[in-house]
């Protein structure tokens, strides 16, 4: 049984001799095989044993089983006890998404600092089709019914070929011990009942499932490289990026079948889920400016276009300046609320060299009133657009430019007393530019934060 995970990890996983692993072993028949099989195979890896205190003096003997069985091995292992029940009362989470959450933080955290490489479950393939059914019964796509990958970034699952009986047939041919847990047996979890009540149900109906299933699985997965494939081409086509803000073209999506799936895909990282991507398609062209929130990001229906940026609360804060601060040569305010960095500085008319570069400003000094302020925009704001001899709205302004929701939440103003002079690394007031009559400059520079 050693050479077929070795031959699973180096095939399915890519995995090398210098790579090493923390084992996450709870003492159970599967996690035992698989700490004896990586003991043969001579892999380098630290055992890592989470008491979740759930079960009494049960938990405390799984502990110690574990720790007993890696002296008799003479392999490091690493145990830590969590207040579970705490933690999960804390966060208003289960008791299973808690004794999750605890595990895997502290396995990334000890797998950094051990400098492994993997963290390794002991699930396979009964927990496979267990959880494909899970995904079915809760509604899922492809990805969910295909199950668990082998590898998934830096968790490893590599007894994922093995069925139970297999395992169990080895454990008792090599005389591994084992701690069985006796929640395994409550049926009030969804994965206990599926697994003693639904599934030999379904194995009276067809006998063969588990080869079914493990067929069914592996088709599912390369139907997947190929969707992913196919959606990479698709994105490249239809997605670009400025300043940080994804854009996704819905008039070039609109040659492409399965629409709703091909934004999903796209939006669903950003934590966007089925269906707010089905509403995205349906009002494609008839809800410019339809907002969609997430958790971390929000998009924006703009013309033609679906904008998509990380929601970020921009600070209403005002900067002021006096004219001695500007004496003392360049002034910068690093902050980051602003879009970058601000400089100013005084320069004689002698010196002036035209700049078209919208990141800066170059104003008549003798035209400023001080303070100097530099704030976000307000309803009811205008200026004298540079070029234009009459007054305009910001909000015309705007609207004239195409500017989308998101990007005028950005819109910053720099203002000479209670006048507009720049829109901050967008276009100055008509009223302050450079004339014959000008003797002295001030210029103000927008740059990277």
């Amino acid at each position: 049984m050693h050479y077929k995970l070795n031959y699973y990890l180096r095939e399915s996983c890519g995995i090398t001799r210098n790579d090493s692993f923390l084992l996450t072993v709870s003492g159970g028949i599967d996690s035992m095989v698989m700490l004896s099989l990586f003991a043969q195979l001579k892999y380098k890896f630290t055992v890592a044993h989470c008491n979740f205190t759930l079960r009494g003096n049960e938990s405390d003997a799984d502990e110690q089983f574990v720790k007993d069985s890696c002296k008799e091995l003479n392999v490091p292992i690493a145990t830590r006890r969590f207040s579970t029940k705490e933690y999960a009362k804390k966060n208003h989470i289960s008791i299973q998404m808690a004794a999750r959450e605890l595990r895997y933080s502290w396995f990334e955290e000890l797998r950094k600092e051990q400098n492994l490489t993997y963290i390794t479950t002991a699930h396979h393939f009964n927990d496979q089709e267990e959880t494909m059914i899970i995904n079915l019964l809760r509604g899922s796509g492809l990805s969910g019914l295909r199950a668990m990958l082998p590898r998934q970034g830096c968790i490893l699952k590599p007894l994922l070929w093995a069925n139970r009986a297999e395992i169990i047939n080895y454990a008792k041919s090599h005389s591994i011990a084992f701690r069985e847990d006796s929640s395994n047996s409550e049926i009030h979890y969804l994965r206990n009942k599926i697994r003693q009540q639904l599934i030999p149900l379904l194995k009276t109906i067809q006998p063969e499932l588990d080869s079914i299933l493990h067929s069914t699985i592996k088709r599912l997965r390369n139907d997947e490289l190929l969707i992913e494939k196919y959606l990479g081409e698709i994105t490249k086509e239809i997605t670009s990026t400025s300043n940080k803000m994804l854009i996704i073209d819905l008039e070039k999506l609109k040659k492409y079948p399965g629409q709703e799936s091909i934004i999903f895909k796209i939006l669903s990282p950003f934590g966007f889920n089925e269906s707010q991507a089905e509403d995205i398609v349906y009002n494609a062209e008839t809800q410019s400016g339809r907002l969609f929130i997430s958790n971390s990001h929000r998009a924006i229906i703009n013309q033609s276009k679906l904008l998509v940026e990380e929601t970020i609360f921009i600070e209403s804060k005002t900067f002021t300046f006096v004219e001695d601060d500007l004496k003392n040569g360049i002034i910068y305010l690093l902050d980051n609320i602003l879009p970058g960095r601000i400089s100013f500085e005084t320069i004689p008319i002698s010196e002036f060299l035209l700049s078209k570069n919208p990141s800066t400003a170059q104003l008549d000094y003798s035209k400023i009133e001080f303070p100097i302020t530099i704030r976000k925009w307000v309803k009811g704001d205008y200026f004298y657009p540079l070029g234009l001899s009459g007054r305009k709205m910001l909000s015309d302004y705007f609207t004239d430019h195409k500017f989308s929701v998101f990007e005028k939440e950005k819109v910053w103003l720099v203002c000479s007393g209670d006048k507009i002079i720049w829109l901050l690394g967008q276009r100055i007031d008509d009223r302050y530019k450079i004339s014959e009559n000008t003797r002295k400059v001030l210029r103000i520079n927008l740059s990277n934060p």
